[in-house]
């Protein structure tokens, strides 16, 4: 059974983080994609909920277009809660993220059906940032944080993005609004439990930043970490061997989807199919190790 992974200030836009890259070159960060330049609150507010919750599964799906081939690093979300209070800020356990190839409604949402699946847990996830100014609070996803090359060529996409709410002291028809932004592209849309419906407004606020790439290596952007990875292939267990202390690990399929994220010096993927897994381990100081798992 596939272990769950249990892993932003408003409209500043500016973020920070270092995303390691393998064999390509990436330029200046920057605002990829906006539609926050006119950010305002639904109202009424039921077309826009979204959630995944402990009673049911609302996501909302927009698109966005790329002009050139980029590696994201950031994505921004903002929105608000049905009662927006620290207690119930609390409540946002995670979020899941999907990110598709176009955007469509003709075809279920699911991993697999997507590019790139992340379901994330807070209490887990460094890169998981969520904040409240008000009745808003800014979701923010840092993929650097994630051990994560998310490489997109130009093009438009859907993107797909719920928080994880436990539900058990709010209506679960009130726990989660998104707001609108800047219209763009095709309407945004709702899957509903295993249905699409639409939401009769254009744009949720989101945005996202990365760098532009181009073939090449940039020295500046490989950090080191003395670490060995072995047995490597492995039939289930692999073991990181590293004197210094391990704050994440975390581990995709071929994919680029995630399985596994930890800070044990003990990656067991005994409960996953044969194959290529990416492994990424960041140590205390800033190092980081990314190396090649072979299953067998």
């Amino acid at each position: 059974m596939r272990r769950k992974m249990i892993m932003k200030k408003y409209l500043s836009l500016l973020f920070y983080g270092l995303t390691i890259t393998y064999g390509l070159k990436c330029q200046g960060q920057e605002v990829l994609f906006s539609t926050l330049d006119a950010v305002r609150k639904p109202a009424p507010l039921d077309p826009n909920l979204s959630s995944i919750t402990n009673t049911g599964e609302l996501i909302i799906m927009d698109d966005f277009k790329l002009s050139k081939k980029s590696q994201i690093t950031q994505f921004t979300f903002i929105g608000q809660l049905g009662k927006p209070t620290p207690e119930n800020i609390a409540l946002i356990k995670g979020v899941r993220l999907y990110i598709l190839r176009a955007f469509t409604t003709s075809q279920p949402l699911s991993e697999a059906t997507s590019l790139n699946y992340f379901e994330l847990i807070r209490e887990y996830t460094p890169g998981l940032k969520i904040t409240q100014q008000g009745d808003q609070v800014t979701i923010g996803i840092d993929i650097k944080s994630l051990g994560f090359d998310m490489i997109l060529e130009a093009g438009t996409y859907g993107i797909a993005f719920a928080p994880i709410i436990a539900t058990e002291e709010m209506p679960p028809d009130k726990v989660w609004y998104w707001y609108q932004g800047t219209d763009y592209g095709a309407e945004a849309v709702i899957w509903d439990n295993g249905g699409w419906s639409s939401t009769s407004f254009g744009s949720v606020a989101f945005s996202i930043e990365g760098k532009e790439v181009t073939l090449g290596i940039s020295k500046s952007d490989i950090q080191t970490v003395t670490a060995k990875v072995s047995p490597n292939p492995s039939y289930d267990v692999f073991k990181i061997s590293t004197p210094k202390e391990i704050v994440s690990v975390v581990v995709y399929n071929g994919n680029g989807q995630l399985v596994l994220q930890n800070k044990s010096k003990t990656i067991d993927l005994s409960a996953f199919p044969k194959g290529i897994y990416w492994i990424t381990v960041i140590c205390n100081d800033g190092g980081q190790l990314r190396e090649k798992l072979i299953k067998t």
